[in-house]
């Protein structure tokens, strides 16, 4: 059997071969069935997401038309070496010997700077790349962290640095002058603050939002011309929130600020500072979730209950639905679908211009085992990954309307008596990397289909880390950070090599295999 392959191949700046630019134009291949079956095996062990390398080929061949597009995209097929290097793995370890100045680390975040920063069970650091910097307190003062747990970091628009530790205090971080400032207790109306917040939200109009469970609701700026802000309470007592029990805050894009609470929901105009109550009476309930999509915002209560909000008339609509629990998320996956999370009642794909509900519940059929489940993450292919308690992940599809449950055993149990974060990252290689309530940290492989150990399989003799992770991140550079738990820290960075490494045959010293030429 032969097969023959008719390409041409010039000079140009419209395809990426072997880092440089070219467009095939003409060559003639010759292919003997023994050469097929050496491409199709060197082919199988590259490691390449396969379907990130397709969506790939399609970019880099969007100037080609016709019979080019086609022999491109075969091309690379057959010589993926051409076009991506091998990828190689590397770990670096970072614990208190390498400065760390503890090895739980909470939370990570990469600045606008690129410097890493990581909240631990003492104190905050900062990590350049050579070497670790901790921060506790005011340079020559006592004071700074009343408690140096740090559970929660974000950065907002000027470069300051939000952290919250484990006593719920916020304070502010300034990275140039490295002082520390506790929000809101710094104004004097508010010293004597005591209440527990519990979230930061840093929005897109350059305001940041604190926010407790009983605790209302702070509005922040930042004065541009110093190093003080401006600060805004909103509570019951002042009778400018409906409740003090806030679920949820949100900015949509004509930079209005939704304040989601359990007994009414609270419109915050552009360039205002007092809300708008909507819906206060008790018997309207509790809202819990909030998305846009186009000219509509829409908002998911207790009860199924579901409105919309017409950004351009200003106008709400109520949208009767089958679902009997509470709406915990809702996600735009396209201009004409929504995707709709329930805390017991599974979830549901609505079409705004049918008006049609689609359920996927445990008792109809669609795959989902489960109708329980806490949380969710839309990806950058509007695929949605679904935190439940058994199985692990529940991985949907909205464009295939497919279900697929993923069940991750972990290592052990968390030595602080709390469940691990549920998360998602991807990274800029197109990697999905899934950690299940549970634990079970897993990198998605899209050509099986399964999330895959990352070297963490508790039955794998290269095991290097536990699969329960505190936190993990991905830089703008491509590399994996992670804290197992009780670890410290393990950067994984992952390189292309220009070289090919070949063993020589331990048992033929004379063999002409060895040679190098």
């Amino acid at each position: 059997m032969q097969i023959w392959c008719i390409f041409k191949y010039e000079k140009d700046k419209n395809c990426f071969i072997n880092g440089s630019f070219w467009e095939i134009n003409y060559a003639i291949m010759f292919f003997s069935k023994s050469f097929v079956n050496l491409l199709i095996k060197t082919i199988s062990r590259q490691n390449i997401n396969w379907i990130n390398y397709l969506k790939n080929l399609k970019s880099n061949s969007k100037t080609l038309t016709g019979m080019k597009k086609i022999i491109f995209i075969i091309t690379s097929l057959l010589f993926p070496s051409i076009f991506f290097a091998r990828t190689y793995t590397q770990f670096s370890r970072y614990s208190v010997n390498e400065g760390l100045s503890e090895i739980n680390v909470q939370c990570m975040l990469q600045d606008k700077k690129g410097q890493m920063w990581f909240g631990t069970f003492d104190g905050l650091n900062m990590f350049n790349g050579y070497s670790f910097k901790t921060y506790k307190t005011n340079p020559g003062q006592l004071f700074g962290l009343e408690n140096y747990r740090v559970n929660l970091i974000r950065e907002d628009k000027d470069g300051y640095l939000w952290i919250i530790t484990y006593d719920g205090r916020v304070y502010r971080f300034d990275p140039r002058t490295e002082k520390f400032m506790q929000v809101p207790q710094c104004q004097e109306e508010f010293k004597k603050f005591k209440n527990r917040l519990e979230m930061v939200y840093t929005l897109n109009d350059g305001s940041i939002w604190l926010s407790g469970k009983d605790a209302g609701c702070f509005k922040v700026q930042n004065l541009k011309e110093s190093n003080k802000i401006n600060v805004w309470y909103f509570n019951e007592e002042n009778e400018l929130l409906s409740s003090n029990k806030m679920n949820r805050i949100f900015q949509d894009n004509s930079k209005n600020t939704w304040l989601l609470t359990n007994y009414g929901l609270n419109l915050v105009k552009p360039n205002s500072t007092k809300p708008i109550q909507l819906f206060r009476e008790k018997s309207t309930g509790a809202f819990f979730s909030i998305t846009q999509a186009g000219n509509y915002v829409w908002i998911g209560g207790d009860n199924g209950k579901l409105r919309y909000y017409d950004l351009l008339k200003g106008t709400f609509e109520i949208i009767t639905t089958p679902i009997t629990s509470n709406i915990i998320d809702i996600k735009s996956i396209n201009t004409n679908e929504i995707f709709i999370l329930s805390d017991k009642s599974g979830f549901f794909i609505y079409n705004i211009k049918q008006q049609k509900f689609t359920a996927f519940t445990k008792s109809n059929g669609s795959g989902v085992k489960t109708d329980i489940f806490y949380s969710c993450y839309m990806d950058k292919l509007h695929n949605i990954w679904i935190e439940s308690e058994n199985p692990s992940v529940v991985y949907f599809e909205p464009a295939k309307r497919r279900v697929n449950n993923f069940t991750i055993k972990s290592i052990g149990s968390s030595p602080f008596g709390t469940l691990p974060n549920f998360f998602i990252i991807e990274d800029k290689f197109g990697n999905i990397w899934v950690h299940p309530r549970k634990g079970g940290f897993s990198r998605y492989n899209a050509a099986t289909n399964s999330l895959d150990a990352f070297y963490n399989d508790p039955n794998s003799p290269d095991r290097k880390f536990s699969n329960m992770m505190h936190s993990a991140c991905t830089d703008r550079q491509g590399n994996l950070w992670l804290c197992p738990f009780s670890h410290g820290i393990e950067k994984v960075v992952f390189s292309q090599s220009p070289f090919n490494f070949y063993k020589p045959s331990p048992t033929e010293t004379t063999s002409a295999s060895n040679e190098v030429r």
